[in-house]
Formats: structure tokens, sequence, C-alpha cells
């Protein structure tokens, strides 16, 4: 009788280690998947952790970590997101739709280059020729391009100030506008701003997962979105 409850005390640690190292890497694949279906990433990795891992089995999984590359979002290309989830919950039946998710933010950070908004506001603003992005502390931007009027192409310099709303959107707000050495009429400089603003609902970013925002700011060039406190 000893032998035998001894014995399947070592078969049920057996099962319980084959368990917690098996499961995680299919969830993790399986997760990355339906990622990958639901989103346009050009890379996609995805770590799901529980412990004991059988949570996983009844779609309970204490913390996932996202980590992608070269995400499209309405034509503005996010360079990387990183993001932690933690007690995710989702009926598995339903896994590939991520139909029932419910999970907590533990920390987000999406990276945005200088270079791939200047793409994006290029191929946005008609009117603008040759333009040019430098992105400054904590949240400046400053747009120079060449601005037809006349016959002939004027050098444009905008300042302005990235924002992020209540509603998770990124706004950017124009402000000191300068149009080569001319007086140029108000209506004028209104439409020019007009065309340069935007705004972007990044709460609408093509995942099924929950994003919060908190903060943004540019660093080395690039500028930031970021929530929580871990690795930032």
């Amino acid at each position: 009788m000893k032998k035998s409850l001894g014995l399947l005390i070592v078969l049920l640690l057996i099962a319980l280690m084959a368990s917690q190292l098996l499961l995680p890497r299919y969830f993790s694949y399986r997760l990355e998947r339906a990622l990958l279906a639901e989103a346009d990433f050009e890379s996609l990795e995805v770590e799901a952790k529980s412990w004991p891992a059988l949570l996983m089995l009844r779609g309970h999984f204490q913390s996932v970590d996202v980590k992608g590359e070269q995400l499209d979002l309405a034509g503005l290309q996010i360079a990387t997101l990183e993001a932690e989830l933690s007690n995710l919950y989702l009926d598995l039946g339903q896994l590939e739709q991520f139909r029932e998710l419910q999970a907590e933010q533990e920390f987000l950070k999406m990276v945005v280059t200088a270079r791939d908004l200047e793409n994006y506001l290029a191929a946005k603003i008609e009117n603008i020729d040759n333009l040019r992005l430098r992105l400054g502390p904590p949240r400046e931007a400053v747009l120079r391009g060449d601005f037809p009027l006349l016959g002939t192409h004027l050098e444009l310099k905008l300042a302005g100030n990235f924002e992020l709303t209540a509603e998770n959107s990124l706004v950017f707000h124009p402000g000191e506008l300068m149009v080569g050495e001319m007086l140029v009429s108000e209506e004028l400089v209104e439409q020019l701003r007009e065309e340069v603003g935007f705004s972007l609902d990044l709460a609408k970013l093509a995942l099924p997962i929950p994003l919060e925002m908190e903060e943004i700011r540019v660093e080395k060039d690039n500028l930031l979105i970021l929530s929580g406190e871990e690795r930032y």
C-alpha cells in the first residue's frame, strides 16, 4: 500500500513538472498565433506564465508578456510594443478570437521612431514637400518643409507638441509657424495648422488586449508611449 502511494505521488510530481514545462510553451504559442491573426506585426513573441501551469487549462494566465515589432496603426508604424498583462482570463474554446478576455495591464511601452513619424506625416500632408521632422524633449516636435506659393517654394517651419488625452488618443498640437520671410494671411496659417495637426486613437489599436496609456515623452529621437513603472 505504501509503495503504491509512493509511486502515485512520484507519478503526480512527474506529471506536474511536465505540465509546468509543456503547458506554458503550448499556450504561449497559441496566444502568439491568435495575436498575429488579429494584428499586423512583423515579429511577435508571447510568453505566458502560471503557477501551477494547470491553471492555464481553465483559461487563467497569471502573467502574459507581449513583445512585438513593426505594427501598422492606420498608416503609422509602431517600431516596438512591449506589454505585460496579469490575471488574464479567456475562453479557451474561443482562443483564436480572444473572446471573453479579461486582464490587468502592469506596464506598456510603445516606441515610434522620428523617421516613421516623419513618413506618416509626409504621406498625410500634401501641401508640404521635402518634409523633415525633429523631435525634442519632453514632447516637442519641429516640422520643416517646402511650401509652394505663387510659383515658388518657401521654407516652412512649424513647432508643436504632443499630448496623450484621457481617451488614449495621441494628438499633435501645432504652435508657432514660420513661412519663409513672407507675411502670410491668418487664414493660410490656420489651414496649414489644420493639415499638420493630427490625432490617432490608440485605444483602437488593432490588438484585442487592453492597453492603458499614461505618459508620452521623447527620448533619443523616439516618441515613447508609456504606462506602469517596472520597466521605465
